[in-house]
């Protein structure tokens, strides 16, 4: 408890002094500028001022500060304060900066996973069944089973991750079935603008994958999707 009281008096004293040191300043200061004023003024007369007192008189320090000036002490105290206090908002910022960096960098990285599921059904080729009894698929029946596992994906995989506030997963779902169906049919009329706000997400994956050329013809980008047939394909 005696301590508490030592602190008290110890921070008393510590203020006392610092509103006595702003005193002294301020009456210091208008010292100086009635002194100022008063020559500016009354005038001066130059033949009567002594040379020899002028040169001792402007040998001597206009103030004496103390060696420990409390006004000094607690401007520096409150600035090094001001700076811990930016350097720890500046660190809180970062560090959730930090945060949602990882979090973009998880999402990328999941849909550029589910992108390679998705070009592993665009390209997938037919294999022999290892049962010779069993009827080899036709061509329709491997288009029908490729758009089921396709249609799948879809739904339960990339409309999930393009989802946001503004597009629920089943909008996005059906924007995407609408622009990947003209994609693998090869709709030569489909552009840039056809894609919706929702499918942007996929639009950059596959222009990204080099899966889909652009044919600028005029103001208007023409969307296709590479042949994959094509021997040339890697």
């Amino acid at each position: 408890m005696s301590s508490v009281y030592m602190n008290q008096d110890l921070l008393e004293v510590y203020i006392d002094t610092i509103e006595q040191q702003i005193d002294n300043k301020t009456l210091f200061i208008k010292q100086a500028r009635d002194a100022i004023e008063s020559l500016q003024t009354g005038g001066m007369d130059v033949h009567s001022i002594n040379p020899e007192q002028w040169q001792s008189f402007m040998k001597r320090p206009m103030f004496f500060p103390e060696r420990s000036d409390p006004i000094g002490l607690s401007l520096a105290s409150t600035g090094l304060v001001s700076r811990q206090r930016s350097s720890e908002e500046w660190l809180e910022h970062m560090e959730v900066q930090l945060k949602d960096m990882e979090a973009m960098i998880g999402s990328q990285q999941k849909v550029n996973q589910e992108i390679t599921v998705l070009l592993e059904l665009l390209t997938q080729k037919l294999e022999t069944p290892p049962n010779d009894n069993r009827m080899q698929e036709t061509p329709v029946q491997r288009n029908r089973r490729l758009r089921t596992g396709l249609t799948k994906f879809i739904e339960d995989f990339l409309s999930l991750d393009l989802a946001d506030s503004r597009n629920t997963a089943e909008e996005v779902c059906n924007d995407l079935m609408v622009v990947i169906e003209r994609l693998i049919n090869y709709d030569t009329n489909l552009k840039t603008t056809d894609f919706p706000p929702s499918t942007k997400g996929l639009f950059r994956l596959l222009l990204r994958g080099n899966l889909i050329t652009l044919n600028e013809v005029g103001d208007k980008h023409y969307v296709k999707l590479i042949d994959f047939a094509d021997p040339e394909v890697v």
